[in-house]
């Protein structure tokens, strides 16, 4: 772009100049030569993050303002994590484009839910939230039966479900699978309850069946998948990390 500095702009070729359907073209700058363009690699985003942090920090040590730095991003929903970042270190953010809050998401409530259920939480709602995330073919109706009103909530007990499957020993065999795998979740930090979530249990497998029933971009809610994983990382137990989401 002939607005960015001449540095910006040799760096841009040696990476465009790669794309061998092209027209040869030199470009100019208008602007001075500037500084030359760092490049950075990273094991993670989390890392990537602390280095934004860093180097915004130094910036601000230097005299220039927040409002004169800026972050930019391939897409607008990867500007959450960087943004999510700076404000737990108290520096300002101001995000060009409105997004929908990162733990709004479906995904984010649906792990919940299972660490939740992990946790012990046998809440009607928060069950049959991921009862069938996989499909186990759990119906509410079964479910309802298996619920019992305690302290004003709806309150579901396994046992019951067991029993209300209990002419149906394939059906048993899914509620003890489920069962197994909450209480597997239950002693792992929150990082690899997620993964298991993902890959142990088979929620990407569900998520994958939900995008092409509803023809969603599987890339963007496996990114949204990846971001909130990535988030959870410090945090060795799910009221910890429901905690810091609140």
């Amino acid at each position: 772009n002939y607005r960015s500095t001449q540095c910006i702009v040799d760096a841009s070729l040696s990476v465009i100049r790669q794309n061998r359907h092209r027209f040869q073209k030199d470009l100019r700058s208008v602007s001075e030569k500037g500084d030359p363009v760092e490049v950075l690699e990273c094991r993670d985003p989390g890392e990537e993050y602390l280095y934004l942090v860093s180097a915004i920090r130094n910036n601000m040590k230097e005299g220039i303002r927040p409002g004169e730095i800026a972050i930019l991003t391939r897409t607008n929903l990867q500007a959450r994590g960087p943004a999510e970042k700076l404000m737990e270190f108290t520096i300002p953010v101001n995000l060009r484009d409105h997004m929908p809050l990162l733990y709004d998401h479906f995904t984010a409530l649906d792990f919940l839910a299972y660490l939740r259920l992990a946790g012990g939480d046998r809440e009607f709602g928060t069950f049959l939230r991921v009862c069938n995330r996989p499909n186990r073919y759990i119906s509410r109706e079964a479910a309802e039966a298996s619920s019992r009103r305690t302290n004003g909530r709806a309150v579901l007990s396994f046992e019951a479900l067991r029993a209300y499957y209990s002419d149906k020993p394939w059906m048993t065999d899914r509620i003890d699978a489920l069962e197994r795998d909450l209480e597997r979740i239950s002693g792992m930090k929150v990082y690899a309850a997620l993964n298991y979530i993902r890959l142990g249990i088979g929620y990407d497998r569900f998520l994958k069946e939900y995008a092409e029933k509803r023809k969603l971009n599987l890339e963007e809610l496996t990114e949204t998948e990846n971001e909130i994983q990535e988030n959870s990382k410090p945090f060795s137990t799910g009221e910890a990390w429901e905690a810091h989401i609140e």
